[in-house]
């Protein structure tokens, strides 16, 4: 269930507004400091409502960090706009565990057609 008041809150800040408004273009880099526990998700999810006509992709450089900004976003937005997509399990030879390439497999689905 998503939390929409957060949002909201969000929305209602001066702040809020200017970042939305400069917004860099693709390839465009913003850097914002200062935040704690899941606001960098909560701006995410604001972000993701007000320009639906963009497509946003969070990266990060471990799992657990990657399941937290999945449970976060799903949590503030509608649960199947979300998607991970999991890193290999090695870089030999050997391929992903079946599980995880059928997850990569959807979330790559899931984007091709415009989930």
């Amino acid at each position: 269930m998503p939390l929409p008041q957060l949002i909201s809150i969000l929305e209602s800040l001066d702040e809020f507004q200017e970042l939305l408004t400069n917004l860099p273009g693709p390839a465009g880099r913003v850097g914002i400091g200062g935040l704690n526990g899941s606001s960098d998700a909560v701006i995410v999810a604001a972000l993701t409502k007000n320009l639906t006509h963009r497509f946003f992709v969070v990266l990060n450089d471990d799992v657990a960090g990657a399941e937290r900004w999945l449970a976060d976003l799903g949590t503030l937005v509608d649960a199947e706009n979300v998607a991970f997509y999991p890193p290999r399990e090695s870089f030999g030879e050997a391929e992903a565990h079946a599980e995880v390439a059928g997850e990569r497999v959807e979330t790559l689905e899931r984007i091709g057609r415009g989930g």
